[in-house]
């Protein structure tokens, strides 16, 4: 990483888990809400996997194991919805919602992919990781991330499970998509949508033009954590409670709005308990 001083600092301090390198996480993250940046790259504080979250975890999983043929459909469910469980053991509200989606978006999900042939993966089962470096005029930064689906068709998929298929790619996915076709020039990436009634493939944005808007994110990033540190940051920047990614994050919150407070010393009688300390 060459004159990001700023995203090199933070990654230099304790707790922190700024990675001197970027991810379509990350730069999203900064675009969307910065006081969630500051708590998970800053503070080091992440939260808790929403319902909606941990849904998508476990049928990625499950199509992944029945495109491999490592399980039927009804084993792939029954195996999803047993690790869905096991993190929201009393299913309630959402979280019950979220568990009636599991069976038909595996479903279509296996439906949509069936003819992209059998996905490729790394000899432990893990996904393909990408690491390139992004290169400016003056800077430089690795950039890493990970491949839901690489089919030896040559095409890469990224599986989104939602309950509302977009016409057109959000940015943030955009963004995401534009990272991979970067570091996969010679494959096609498609984002694949499913809902729990329909699917659909789109690969939306010029990506040159987001790459180059990537860059500029990338120079506010590190401008931003070079005028502040993260303690700076939290006491400057309040949160808005009613964010998605605040949403019921109760300790994040106040573990966010104690970096307000006046840091004060306690007083020690000895050297030697000071040395101590």
């Amino acid at each position: 990483m060459k004159n990001l001083p700023g995203i090199r600092s933070w990654s230099k301090i304790h707790n922190s888990q700024m990675n001197p390198n970027i991810s379509a996480s990350k730069i999203n993250l900064f675009n969307a809400d910065l006081p969630m940046f500051i708590m998970n790259y800053g503070i080091g504080q992440r939260s808790e996997s929403p319902p909606a979250a941990v849904r998508g975890i476990v049928i990625e999983d499950a199509v992944a194991s029945v495109l491999q043929g490592r399980r039927s459909i009804d084993e792939a469910v029954i195996k999803a919805c047993e690790r869905y469980v096991q993190v929201f053991y009393a299913l309630q509200n959402d979280s019950h919602k979220q568990y009636n989606l599991i069976r038909p978006m595996i479903e279509l999900s296996c439906e949509a992919l069936k003819d992209y042939g059998i996905p490729i993966f790394n000899p432990d089962g893990t996904q393909e990781k990408i690491e390139y470096t992004l290169k400016n005029n003056n800077w430089e930064i690795p950039v890493v991330g990970y491949l839901d689906f690489v089919f030896p068709n040559g095409k890469i998929v990224d599986l989104k499970t939602t309950t509302r298929c977009p016409s057109v790619m959000s940015l943030s996915h955009q963004i995401q998509r534009a990272i991979y076709q970067t570091a996969r020039p010679d494959h096609v990436v498609e984002f694949l949508y499913v809902t729990p009634k329909k699917f659909q493939f789109l690969s939306d944005g010029d990506v040159p033009t987001l790459m180059d808007e990537i860059k500029t994110t990338v120079k506010r990033m590190d401008t931003f954590c070079s005028l502040m540190s993260p303690e700076q940051a939290a006491m400057s920047i309040p949160i808005n409670p009613e964010s998605f990614y605040w949403r019921d994050q109760y300790t994040l919150q106040r573990i966010y709005n104690e970096q307000t407070k006046p840091k004060t010393k306690r007083k020690t009688k000895t050297k030697t308990l000071e040395k101590m300390e």
